[in-house]
């Protein structure tokens, strides 16, 4: 889908100059992207998939990036489950389910955080130099 294509779709409320960022990030980091939304729950693969083939990433690179991301994810949520389903009623008796959610939910965050850190500090640095210009 081009463009044209993403414009004509009006729920989505696409324009041109919403359409350059997604374009710049994902020339700079397109590959990264699609291996790591594999693992993001919120951020359906269906977006990078689309921001991937805008960007006109090569279908070979992409084809490996979203394989292998798609093998990572899935071998490690079947470790995970493996090494921490046994224990998981020992710690949910230990620290009562209520902590052991809102510990997981913390983790969940700081891999958030980690992973689009580089993305909101430069959100930040723009917010600030366009309060400084209207100043």
């Amino acid at each position: 889908m081009g463009h044209g294509s993403l414009e004509r779709i009006r729920w989505l409320h696409l324009t041109r100059e919403r359409l350059k960022w997604p374009e710049r990030f994902f020339k700079r980091h397109g590959a990264k992207a699609v291996f790591i939304a594999r693992f993001i729950a919120v951020f359906p693969p269906v977006a990078a998939n689309l921001l991937a083939g805008m960007a006109k990433m090569p279908w070979r690179v992409f084809l490996f990036y979203n394989l292998t991301g798609s093998a990572a994810y899935a071998i490690s949520y079947i470790l995970i489950g493996y090494f921490f389903g046994k224990k998981w009623k020992l710690l949910e008796a230990w620290l009562g389910p209520t902590a052991l959610y809102l510990i997981l939910a913390g983790i969940a965050l700081v891999v958030l955080g980690v992973v689009f850190r580089h993305s909101v500090s430069k959100f930040l640095k723009r917010l600030v130099s366009q309060k400084n210009k209207r100043t």
